[in-house]
């Protein structure tokens, strides 16, 4: 088999969201014969439920839209439509979804994103924790997993009051978790990297009840509120959560920890009160039009398709390409299937014959640029060639960011040389990261003149911190490398796990995971990547972590950390991995 850019070759990235705790909001619903698309300006939901339900559920996401922009910062650029798709069976939910256990879960494309429901009970709490988790993805940044799950835990609360909209509403199962079943241990909860590494479905339900109490706090203590943005800001870049404590609040992680257990033993929970939506936020009426197979076939292959052998992948793609013809309003989710099903040439034949079609030129712009940062170079030469020059600007600040969280800091660099228009937040954002790669790469002066741009640009209290400990890392990071000369990073990384020097003798890919069968001192070890980013990669070379699936024989040193895997057999995950 070719060899695969394991992780970042892997072309949906998705979030779940375990929504079975939550409490109870939705209502029932009848199936009808035929599916049915109901579309408003943000949002169209496609299912095969009572379309006379589906709008005013889209009339309370396009107001909660309006008021998620508002605390998460306005953007002026138009909205991508987001496609919300719910499977006429249970059954077909769990063939779609990467967890057994997860009533929902999005996935991010070129044209659009994608949030799929199990069922339609419950769907207002899912949709606002997934739309939640894609806000964040719009802004940029890597949040640890415990973050992104108790901020959109925390934002699927949202709902209206006499006095405005409020968030932050305390679930009453997620108090009865804490309460009856205990805290996870708090290096395992800051560790995990995904809900998908839980182990059971009561696991999961206790780190999203964690996350959201931890939230709940940063965001509502007086102790903590008023440098919650500056907190987010250090974790969107990739600050570990014990770093970032240290930084802004001074405090450990255990005595955070210790701070959560006193908030979470108050006789009550405050809410928090937001800013109205603009007047008329959900009064565009929504639109219902009756969909054929093809629209419904072509939606469910884009979930699927990056799990499918590429045979398959073609061979179903020709097929509903061929069933749509050349129909234009079906260009732009053609684009999306190729997309995902990796035929990087088709993707771009559908994207630019969506563009001719009247497909808006800056969303695919923005969203295309994004993705590409995640992709193989044979993806780029393909794809970026045909990219509108509407929006440019934006979207090579977008693939500076997605580079920069790649650590090519030249290529960062390289990319936020050719961004333009940019205002406000974004400007700020950019010299930042700008000061950041050029410390990275070693170009202090260049690193501290960005700091100077940045210290002009600050104008509230939380921009001068910002620039401040922008400055500081700089500074550190002049004083290391002026400092006597210590070993590579990778092997200090490769210090804190379970050393073993060995072969590789295979390797199973499984789905978004790979299983390596290690021979070493007479013994066969088997040991789980989970995350390809997550893996410290040694040696001289850098970039993307690749291998090939398959019997194979290379040796290799590996630092693992030891956790059993019961469903994959695996002893351990692979924290550290070098190729000899």
């Amino acid at each position: 088999m070719a060899p695969t850019q394991f992780g970042y070759d892997e072309i949906v990235p998705v979030r779940l969201a375990v929504v079975a705790l939550l409490a109870a909001g939705g209502c029932w619903a009848q199936f009808v014969r035929d599916w049915h698309r109901v579309s408003t300006p943000h949002f169209e939901l496609v299912s095969r439920y009572d379309p006379a339900l589906a709008g005013p559920l889209l009339g309370e996401l396009e107001w909660a839209r309006a008021v998620l922009e508002e605390s998460f910062g306005g953007n002026p650029r138009p909205d991508r439509r987001v496609l919300i798709y719910i499977p006429d069976s249970p059954y077909e939910f769990e063939q779609n979804s990467p967890s057994a256990w997860a009533t929902g879960f999005y996935a991010q494309l070129p044209y659009r994103d994608v949030i799929v429901l199990r069922q339609w009970s419950r769907a207002r709490q899912a949709l606002l924790h997934e739309y939640t988790h894609l806000m964040l993805r719009r802004q940029g940044g890597r949040y640890p997993a415990w973050f992104e799950e108790g901020l959109a835990e925390y934002f699927s609360t949202l709902r209206m009051e006499n006095q405005g909209p409020v968030a932050g509403e305390a679930i009453p199962n997620s108090l009865s978790l804490l309460r009856q079943a205990g805290w996870l241990p708090l290096s395992y909860f800051l560790e995990a990297e995904s809900p998908r590494e839980l182990n059971s479905q009561a696991v999961a339900g206790r780190f999203y009840a964690q996350s959201w109490l931890y939230v709940h706090m940063l965001r509502l203590s007086p102790a903590y509120k008023d440098r919650f943005s500056q907190f987010q800001n250090l974790l969107a870049e990739q600050v570990s959560t014990e770093q970032a404590l240290s930084r802004v609040y001074g405090k450990s992680p255990e005595d955070w920890d210790a701070d959560a257990r006193s908030w979470f033993r108050r006789s009550g929970f405050p809410v928090e009160r937001l800013k109205p939506p603009p007047e008329g936020a959900a009064a565009a009426k929504p639109e219902v039009e009756q969909i054929g197979e093809p629209e419904v076939e072509i939606t469910r292959l884009t979930l699927t398709a990056h799990r499918m052998p590429a045979p398959q992948a073609r061979s179903e793609y020709d097929r509903l390409s061929r069933l749509a013809g050349a129909r234009c309003d079906l260009q732009a989710s053609l684009g999306d299937l190729a997309y995902a099903a990796r035929l990087w040439r088709q993707a771009a034949a559908h994207y630019s014959a969506a563009i001719g079609c009247g497909a808006g030129q800056e969303n695919l712009a923005e969203g295309l640029q994004t993705e590409l940062s995640r992709q193989p170079p044979a993806a780029t030469a393909e794809l970026e060639s045909f990219t509108p020059e509407t929006a440019a600007g934006f979207a090579s600040f977008m693939l500076g960011v997605g580079r920069f969280f790649e650590r090519d800091y030249a290529g960062a660099l390289d990319a936020f040389r050719n961004a333009g228009g940019l205002v406000g937040e974004d400007l700020f954002r950019m010299s930042r990261l700008e000061a950041l790669a050029h410390a990275r790469l070693g170009q202090f002066e260049s690193a501290l003149a960005a700091v100077e741009r940045l210290e002009r640009m600050a104008q509230s209290s939380e921009q001068k911190l910002t620039a401040q400990l922008t400055r500081e890392d700089v500074e550190r990071a002049r004083a290391r490398a002026a400092g006597p000369a210590r070993e590579p990073f990778s092997r200090s990384v490769l210090r804190q796990y379970q050393r073993l020097d060995g072969v590789v003798t295979r390797v199973d890919c499984l789905g978004g995971r790979a299983r390596f069968w290690v021979e070493a001192g007479g013994q066969t070890f088997k040991l789980l990547v989970v995350d390809p980013q997550a893996v410290t990669r040694g040696g001289e070379t850098s970039g993307p972590l690749e291998f090939a699936c398959g019997p194979q024989r290379r040796e290799v040193i590996i630092g693992y950390q030891e956790q059993a895997d019961a469903s994959t057999e695996t002893t351990g995950r692979i924290r550290y991995l070098e190729f000899r």
